[in-house]
């Protein structure tokens, strides 16, 4: 399975499914958070147990090591047909870095991931709406990657994340200035109307207009 935190944006990359557990305290309406699953992940050696950081790229072997870590539903990216053996007891670091060495092996051979679990040959689920979901999905993805933003940033040095944190910031203004023109289209119509009752009242009393503000002769 593949392993991302969008919350923390953190990628732990490819592991392996060791367990799951149904939560009992968990409120409704919160899906994701009802099964904890335990993965082996790739992590910097020493961090927290609570806060695991995630193995980067390039980084010593000593530096690293394999550990279960418990993941929501709402941290899986994927999940792959590929089943690899594990040891029933993998308490020891040793035996947790055989099964490492495997994943590792893995992801060598399909350097563009391996191949996902699919909910229709593997699964054998019949759902037609899925398929149409899943094909809406695919489209949305290939735009996406075929989009000339995320290469332009990556050749800038420019963070993706803090590009959108701006245009989201300047959406804001952008409503935050129409609110303010529609008040002072607001405000001059009311003030428009104050004066035309005013200009009404002089007509009026001249004679050139009656009570119902007919134009007349005067």
């Amino acid at each position: 399975a593949r392993v991302r935190d969008e919350g923390e944006a953190d990628d732990f990359g490819w592991g392996v499914i060791i367990n799951f557990l149904k939560r009992s305290n968990v409120k409704k309406g919160a899906d994701g958070e009802k099964y904890s699953v335990d993965i082996l992940l790739c992590v910097e050696a020493g961090s927290s147990k609570d806060r695991p950081v995630p193995a980067k790229r390039g980084a010593a072997a000593e530096s690293l090591e394999w550990r279960v870590v418990p993941c929501s539903l709402q941290m899986l990216d994927g999940i792959s047909a590929i089943k690899l053996f594990v040891p029933n007891d993998i308490r020891a670091l040793e035996k947790r870095a055989v099964v490492g060495k495997s994943v590792n092996e893995v992801c060598r051979r399909f350097p563009d991931g391996p191949p996902l679990l699919d909910p229709f040959e593997d699964l054998k689920v019949e759902d037609k709406d899925l398929k149409k979901i899943m094909r809406k999905v695919e489209v949305l993805d290939d735009r996406i990657s075929g989009h000339p933003l995320p290469k332009l940033c990556e050749e800038g040095g420019i963070d993706l994340t803090d590009l959108l944190e701006a245009y989201n910031q300047r959406m804001q203004v952008d409503k935050e200035i129409k609110a303010i023109k529609h008040m002072v289209k607001v405000g001059q119509g009311i003030i428009l109307k104050d004066e035309l009752k005013k200009y009404t009242r002089v007509l009026r009393r001249l004679g050139f207009i009656d009570e119902e503000n007919i134009i007349g002769q005067k």
